[in-house]
């Protein structure tokens, strides 16, 4: 597990800073058990230039990191669909507007379906925004509640399980089977979960921060 003075010099890297200019300017919070990095600073700067951090190299091995800015209290998230997949945040807020005036935080692209979660600086959610020109109602944002299924723990995707050799299936031999959180037919026994085959890309685990 990688020691928070370690992950000052990694991160410092990544922005191009010094290490003591990032400690001087945020503080740092490690969750290892769900490699959940979070970063308090009140530099704007700062702020930014953590946010276009999209991969980490940490002790010469690279991981791929997701980033986002955390919303403030007198927030509230929105979403909309029909956004360009994989536009970027800049590019969301620069096209994203309010008639109301109501400001926009942040904005990102959630999965590749061009839904895009808004954040607002107002705890009244605007009825809708335009996009590009284009009138798009706004849903309030409700997040769902993560299940890997290789560990079967809530809190953390299957890409970034912390202990991605655990087997899910309570038999005491290695089984090459992980079980669906719906229950289904019997497997080996009865009251077990229906199997669900692994791909190759959730196989693959990250190391804990």
């Amino acid at each position: 597990m990688w020691k928070p003075y370690q992950l000052v010099h990694y991160l410092a890297k990544a922005v191009g800073a010094s290490a003591e200019e990032v400690s001087d300017a945020a503080h740092l919070q490690v969750n290892h058990n769900q490699n959940i990095l979070a970063i308090h600073t009140e530099d704007e700067r700062m702020a930014q230039a953590l946010a276009q951090i999209h991969q980490l190299v940490l002790g010469g091995r690279c991981y791929p990191s997701y980033t986002y800015l955390a919303a403030p209290d007198d927030s509230n998230k929105g979403t909309i669909h029909d956004a360009r997949p994989g536009s970027t945040m800049e590019e969301l807020v620069r096209c994203i507007r309010t008639e109301d005036g109501t400001q926009i935080i942040t904005a990102r692209i959630l999965g590749q379906f061009g839904s895009a979660i808004i954040t607002f600086a107002d705890r009244r959610l605007p009825h809708h925004v335009v996009y590009y020109g284009s009138r798009q109602w706004v849903t309030l944002y409700r997040p769902l509640k993560q299940v890997c299924t290789t560990c079967m723990k809530e809190g953390h995707r299957v890409d970034v399980c912390p202990t991605p050799g655990t087997q899910a299936c309570p038999e005491t031999r290695p089984c090459p089977l992980v079980h669906a959180v719906r229950w289904g037919p019997p497997h080996r026994g009865q009251g077990l979960p229906a199997p669900i085959r692994r791909s190759s890309a959730e196989q693959s685990g990250s190391r804990p921060l």
